[in-house]
């Protein structure tokens, strides 16, 4: 398909030669826009001029959501919303590289990604019916996001140390499905229309997902919500999360990811599937010198919940099977967390990189962060194996009742689910009793006297992963 030719003005050049060295500037071919948009095909091979010369992708249609895409915004449910076609793909005869393209009626957004090579992004110019294409390794200005996830004295208690030589899944059997709540600043800089935004965020999310399936991690969009209004997250970064979590303490979906514009910091807390505060921030900046910087806002989204599914920076030092640190990037640019690392060529989504040799999203997350966070979202028993069903935390209110020398009685609330697994464990983890259950009470006996248990219920939905 013939999407784009170049466009040769060298007035339209000379502006946006202010914001990348090498830019292109392109002329959209609506009626390959609309055949894409109507026919919908299941692969697609797409030529477009790039730099002095041209990239072909191949491209394989996606499905991105949970079910049917909620949508709410300040003022309630939106019914009319018709997603684009989204894609995925490689840079042909490149099986290193990782591309991902959204199409709309009027709009592309697409980043293909070199290993060690940069991103091109695509994308329709600010303000303009232009579309530009550029290696974000050339724009005139660094990213200069900052991430403040150490800060948080949540995460301060938590000490990861990894070992590699320790077996994790290829591919998650679970799927985490992603609630975003747009800020208003978002939704203003995207024209104050709904739609519009809602093409953003999910062409953004079809990034981000590709890079997380990519290393076997398996996410999926369930809910958009949009302020068309003021928002209250008004503070800085901490403030905003701490904020977000308060203000929503349960979502559609198994994390809650808040996103702000203009912003050079974000924060997420720490393995916080499934717990109380599965909640992550990001301040994303949308454009530079008149042109869209998705790769930015790419980067920033997947590196905030990089941290919500477990994995620390990878100049912490927590790697390795030593606690020692995958790269260098951080103290490079300043931000030491008391360790060092060698410099890489380019970076991954988890490293500091970005503020000085750049990140390629074709590194992905690196084999470490990828085999943490994979093991880490399939050890949560909250979560659903579907992309689309979910397994919640339900239970409350366990009590010991009738209890003897050898036995007690224990009961529990849950308003949700109908079938139960339980577990009696001595303090050292010894398992000397288990079983199934559809009753909300029962009685555990031949217990030993003088010996301290514990008992642990879960949902039945959540298999091995229950407790």
């Amino acid at each position: 398909v013939i999407l784009f030719e170049k466009e040769n003005s060298s007035q339209k050049l000379a502006k946006y030669q202010q914001a990348a060295r090498d830019i292109s500037v392109l002329k959209l071919n609506k009626n390959s826009l609309s055949q894409i948009i109507n026919q919908k095909p299941d692969a697609i091979e797409l030529t477009y001029p790039v730099e002095n010369g041209a990239l072909t992708v191949q491209l394989v249609k996606v499905n991105i959501f949970s079910g049917n895409l909620n949508i709410e915004t300040d003022k309630g449910k939106v019914t009319n919303y018709t997603p684009g076609v989204y894609y995925r793909g490689i840079i042909k005869n490149d099986v290193n590289s990782l591309v991902a393209f959204s199409f709309f009626d009027d709009d592309v957004v697409g980043i293909a990604s070199v290993k060690d090579g940069g991103n091109f992004v695509l994308g329709k110019a600010i303000d303009s019916e232009d579309f530009v294409v550029y290696n974000d390794l050339k724009l005139k200005e660094k990213d200069g996001f900052i991430c403040r996830t150490d800060e948080l004295m949540e995460n301060q208690r938590q000490k990861v140390s990894f070992d590699p030589g320790v077996k994790a899944p290829s591919v998650t059997s679970n799927c985490v499905r992603m609630y975003y709540e747009v800020c208003n600043q978002p939704f203003i800089n995207n024209g104050s229309d709904v739609a519009t935004t809602i093409n953003w965020m999910t062409a953004v999310h079809n990034n981000i997902n590709t890079l997380y399936i990519n290393d076997g991690v398996k996410i999926s969009l369930k809910t958009i919500f949009v302020w068309t209004t003021p928002d209250p997250y008004v503070g800085g970064q901490d403030q905003n999360l701490a904020l977000f979590s308060f203000y929503r303490p349960t979502f559609d979906g198994d994390l809650a990811h808040l996103v702000n514009a203009p912003s050079s910091s974000s924060m997420a807390y720490l393995d916080s599937l499934c717990k109380t505060y599965k909640h992550a921030y990001s301040g994303v900046n949308q454009a530079y010198s008149g042109v869209p910087t998705y790769s930015w806002t790419v980067n920033v989204m997947a590196h905030e919940m990089g941290h919500s599914f477990g994995s620390p920076h990878t100049h912490a030092c927590s790697w390795n099977g030593n606690n020692t640190a995958i790269d260098g990037c951080g103290p490079e640019a300043g931000y030491d967390e008391g360790c060092t690392g060698p410099l890489p060529v380019s970076g991954t989504i988890m490293s500091y990189c970005h503020l000085n040799i750049g990140i390629s999203f074709a590194n992905g997350f690196g084999p470490q962060p990828a085999a943490l966070m994979r093991t880490n979202v399939d050890t949560k028993a909250c979560l659903g194996t579907d992309c689309v069903t979910t397994c919640p935390i339900t239970i409350s209110a366990v009590t010991l009742s009738a209890v003897t020398k050898t036995g007690f009685a224990v009961s529990f609330t849950d308003d949700t689910n109908t079938s139960w697994k339980y577990r009696v464990v001595k303090m050292d983890g010894t398992i000397v009793k288990s079983g199934d259950t559809t009753s909300k009470t029962f009685a555990v006996d031949g217990l030993m006297p003088n010996v301290y248990y514990k008992v642990l219920i879960g949902t039945s939905c959540a298999l091995e992963n229950a407790f």
